[in-house]
């Protein structure tokens, strides 16, 4: 519970929450046989690649609130 609320905490809950909702959605789509098919789509890495600095591998600070885990309004 310590964790959760930091950066990797955060990014695991993501990462588990994006996975049981891939799961969902292929038990609907076999299910569904055809008819009325849900795409997942995620965007998940590309959030996070462009939040992150290439150079350094550090988020870039000002996409983020001040709380280093929120994104900005920029």
């Amino acid at each position: 519970a310590k964790s959760y609320n930091t950066p990797v905490g955060i990014a695991n809950a993501i990462d588990r929450f994006n996975q049981a909702a891939k799961n969902v959605i292929q038990a609907h789509n076999a299910a569904s046989e055809g008819s009325g098919e849900i795409v997942f789509v995620d965007l998940t890495n590309l959030t996070r690649n462009q939040a992150t600095d290439p150079k350094t591998g550090k988020p870039r600070s000002a996409l983020f609130a001040e709380d280093g885990i929120h994104y900005s309004g920029k």
